[in-house]
């Protein structure tokens, strides 16, 4: 069993990781925003333009309606911009935010299969 796995090609694998990823969380593409979704995102005025890039480094990734930089626990400026980004170019259109995280998802498996593969 392990000579087989040993001998996939990496485009067989590749392709497996990918099926099996995108089968798994398909129906999730046309969910809405859900809890920090909305403060995040959809009730965060600066994430909606990306001339608002200088903020994203600011602050954290809560918006504050009383004007002072974003708040919040976390300092996470390109998850941030990755929002801004898309919400510029999709709108609050969910379908693009789920596409790209289930996207992360998969090449983050890809990486650790490869990454087991070349180191056991």
């Amino acid at each position: 069993m392990l000579s087989k796995i040993n001998n996939i090609k990496n485009w067989h694998a590749a392709l497996i990781i990918a099926t099996t990823g995108f089968a798994t969380f398909f129906t999730g593409l046309k969910n809405p925003f859900m809890s920090d979704d909305l403060a995040q995102i959809v009730n965060n005025p600066l994430v909606h333009s990306i001339t608002n890039i200088h903020s994203f480094f600011a602050g954290s990734t809560f918006y504050n309606v009383t004007g002072s930089p974003l708040i919040g626990t976390f300092y996470r400026p390109l998850m941030t911009t990755v929002f801004s980004i898309l919400y510029t170019i999709f709108g609050p259109h969910t379908f693009y935010f789920h596409f790209l995280q289930i996207t992360l998802y998969i090449l983050s498996a890809f990486m650790v299969f490869f990454s087991f593969k070349i180191f056991f």
